[in-house]
C-alpha cells in the first residue's frame, strides 16, 4: 500500500470514529467504547506484551497476575477513553473546559508566576494529559509544550490545531531545544513530557529500580534560565469525565561546581516523583511504551531470560 493510501485510509477511519463520537448517544457511546476497548486489547498482543514487560520490570512479583492484567485492560480502557474524550472536547468552550477539571495545589504555580519566574512543567502519559494541559494553559499560564508529530499529516494537522486552542503552542520534538529556549528568553513558560525512553540522548537513571534513560532537557533549561520544574499530573474519576489536576512542590535544580552532578540530580528527582505517583496509581500510566529499552533492549526483542536482571 502505498504512503498516500495509507493515510488517506487512517483519515478516512479516523473521520468515521470521530463522526460516531459526535452523534452516538452518550448510554450508547461508553458500552460501545468499553467493546472497542476489550477487543483493542485482545487483539493488539504487540502492545499487549510490551505492557507484560513493563510491568515485570516496574513489579516484578509484588503484583501477581490478575492484578497485572487488571492494570493492562484499564490502560486500554482509558486509552480509548482519551482518545474519545479529546475528539468530543473540540468544540468545547473555555468554561466548559474547566468545569472538567479541579485543581490542586495550583498555589505552586501562582507563587513562581508572582515571582517572575520561568515555570518548566513536566509531567507524564498518565490519566488524561490531552485535558490537564490546555486546561492548565487555559486557566493559570500560556505556555509552549513538546510533541513529537504523527506520520499522518491530517491526523497530526488536527491534533495540533485541537491541542493549541486555549494557549498552548505546540512545538516539534525533533529541534524543539532552538524554540523551548526562545520560548524562555522571552519569559515563557514551556511544558515537557519526562516519562519516555531517549536512548542515548538521556541520563541514566533508577526507574522503578531499573536503570532508565531520561530526558536532562528540563534540568539544562531549568539551571540556564533559573527556573522552577513543577510536576503536574491528572487523576480521572471512575467515569472518566473528570479530572483532578495536582501540582507538586517545585524542583530547584542546584548551581554547585559540578555542572553534570546538578543535571544528574534534578532529573532523578523527575524520574523519582513520576515514579511515586505511578506506583500509587499504576492503572493510569500508558504502559504502552518500551520505557526501559534503553538498558534492557533484549528483553523486548524476546529474550525472556533476562527478566530477572
Amino acid at each position: 500500500m502505498s504512503t498516500f493510501m495509507r493515510e488517506s485510509l487512517l483519515w478516512g477511519i479516523f473521520r468515521v470514529f470521530y463522526f460516531c463520537m459526535e452523534t452516538i448517544p452518550k448510554r450508547l457511546k461508553v458500552p460501545l467504547l468499553m467493546l472497542l476497548a476489550n477487543l483493542t486489547y485482545h487483539l493488539d498482543r504487540k502492545h499487549r506484551r510490551i505492557i507484560d514487560i513493563n510491568l515485570h520490570l516496574a513489579f516484578g512479583d509484588t503484583l501477581d497476575r490478575q492484578k497485572k492484567e487488571q492494570i493492562a485492560r484499564t490502560c486500554y480502557r482509558n486509552l480509548i477513553l482519551l482518545i474519545a474524550d479529546f475528539l468530543e472536547n473540540q468544540n468545547i468552550s473555555h468554561r466548559d473546559l474547566l468545569k472538567k477539571v479541579s485543581f490542586h495545589n495550583e498555589r505552586v504555580v501562582r507563587e513562581a508566576i508572582r515571582q517572575k519566574r520561568n515555570i518548566i512543567f513536566i509531567s507524564a502519559h498518565f490519566g488524561n494529559w490531552e485535558v490537564m494541559l490546555p486546561a492548565i494553559a487555559a486557566s493559570l499560564c500560556p505556555f509552549t509544550a513538546v510533541s513529537k508529530s504523527l506520520k499522518e499529516k491530517k491526523i497530526d494537522d488536527f491534533v495540533t490545531r485541537s491541542r493549541e486552542r486555549f494557549g498552548v503552542s505546540i512545538v516539534e520534538k525533533r529541534g524543539a531545544v532552538r524554540h523551548l529556549v526562545k520560548a524562555m528568553q522571552k519569559g515563557k513558560h514551556i511544558a515537557i513530557m519526562v516519562d519516555q525512553n531517549v536512548g542515548g540522548d538521556g541520563i541514566e537513571v533508577s526507574f522503578f529500580g531499573k536503570r532508565a534513560s531520561h530526558t536532562p532537557l528540563a534540568s539544562h533549561l531549568a539551571r540556564r534560565f533559573n527556573a522552577l520544574i513543577i510536576p503536574a499530573f491528572s487523576f480521572p474519576d471512575p467515569s472518566f469525565s473528570h479530572f483532578d489536576i495536582y501540582f507538586y512542590e517545585p524542583l530547584q535544580v542546584a548551581k554547585s561546581g559540578d555542572i553534570q552532578e546538578d543535571i544528574v540530580r534534578a532529573t532523578q528527582a523527575q524520574a523519582s516523583i513520576t515514579e511515586r505517583v505511578i506506583r500509587k496509581h499504576p492503572e493510569h500510566w500508558f504502559w504502552l511504551h518500551r520505557r526501559w529499552k534503553e538498558y534492557y533492549r533484549p528483553i523486548y526483542n524476546g529474550n525472556s531470560k533476562l527478566m530477572n536482571t
